[in-house]
């Protein structure tokens, strides 16, 4: 009878199980809100009927809120919950809702959960115990490999990137040091020659960025499986990867942009 609030389920409409619902008493069903949206769209589904096994029929007598009950993957379908008690089963799963403070973890309730079912029958066996974060790591422990390996390319091309970025400012500060030893010499200021070098750097990371932009978006679809609770094309994570990469462009753009501001004019003119 207490199984959705064991387990969080929000009873949105009607009432759920209680005492009322013997074997003897009228057969009530609860059905989740996708049933209610596929089959009853807009109406109330309290007081409707559904028939089991071509002759029983249940009454529903309240709606619940969907629930991904066998992975994260899986859509919301259409489900509907009998009683126990008016249907019972000759294999059950119990779940347990742990008061625990902090300093104990639910697995170490285990031991008084076989305590409590050995005292209602001794020999009723009790297996596959797992907490529900075990079932949910279980759940999605393929997608995590698949993401670990995926975030670990993604830092070696950022690391690349910022490589990349470093040694192409680097050969245009080089390739220019003549010019900016001019400007110098002609009075340009050390935060003149860092401002051109930065702007002309960022530009060409801003490019690159827009160009990646569209490729990363035309790519989502492919991460669309391994995705849980998050859109594909999510503003958020694009928006902070977007600041993130032009922070670290700008530092490897600093770095060759403050170099150029030591050149010195005198040696420069001397040289040409």
């Amino acid at each position: 009878a207490d199984y959705f609030q064991t387990l969080g389920l929000q009873l949105l409409r009607g009432r759920g199980f209680d005492q009322r619902d013997t074997e003897q008493a009228p057969h009530v069903v609860i059905i989740n809100e996708a049933m209610a949206r596929k089959f009853w769209p807009g109406d109330d589904p309290l007081g409707r009927y559904l028939t089991f096994n071509s002759s029983t029929q249940y009454e529903i007598i309240g709606v619940v809120s969907n629930a991904k009950h066998t992975s994260l993957q899986e859509e919301d379908e259409p489900l509907a919950f009998t009683s126990h008690q008016q249907a019972p089963s000759r294999t059950m799963d119990l779940a347990v809702r742990a008061n625990y403070s902090f300093d104990r973890e639910p697995a170490a309730l285990i031991n008084a959960i076989r305590l409590a079912v050995s005292k209602i029958d001794q020999e009723q066996a009790i297996h596959n115990i797992v907490t529900m974060e075990q079932r949910l790591s279980q759940s999605i422990a393929p997608q995590r490999f698949v993401a670990l390996l995926l975030s670990l390319f993604a830092t070696l091309a950022l690391l690349q990137a910022l490589i990349g970025i470093y040694g192409v400012m680097s050969y245009a500060v080089t390739q220019r040091r003549q010019e900016l030893g001019i400007r110098m010499a002609l009075g340009a200021h050390p935060g003149d020659i860092l401002s051109l070098v930065l702007r002309r750097g960022m530009k060409l990371t801003v490019i690159g960025m827009a160009l990646g932009l569209m490729g990363a978006v035309a790519s989502t679809r492919l991460l669309r499986d391994m995705l849980f609770g998050i859109t594909p094309v999510d503003p958020l994570t694009f928006a902070v990867m977007t600041l993130l990469l032009m922070c670290i462009s700008l530092v490897a753009c600093f770095l060759p942009a403050r170099r150029a501001t030591k050149v010195d004019p005198m040696n420069v003119l001397r040289s040409e």
